[in-house]
């Protein structure tokens, strides 16, 4: 199972870049808050939504995402 711990691990856009703080509630209408930073401190964001059902289905298996993110500006 997927948690907050494993998305401040790999959610980054590059080497300079980490995630401090990740909070999901992984299901449907479940809220998301990713805090991505720059490490030299000089960028930072959150990304925040709403988590809904994604079951696109591709050829004969359903896609590997759970839930689509719906990213709130």
């Amino acid at each position: 199972m997927v948690t907050s711990e494993y998305i401040e691990k790999w959610n980054h856009a590059s080497g300079d870049w980490f995630t401090p703080k990740a909070e999901n509630d992984f299901k449907t209408d479940g809220r998301f808050n990713y805090r991505m930073e720059a490490k030299d401190g000089r960028f930072g964001c959150d990304f925040q939504g709403i988590n809904e059902v994604n079951e696109k289905i591709e050829g004969d298996c359903l896609a590997a995402l759970p839930f689509l993110m719906v990213i709130l500006f």
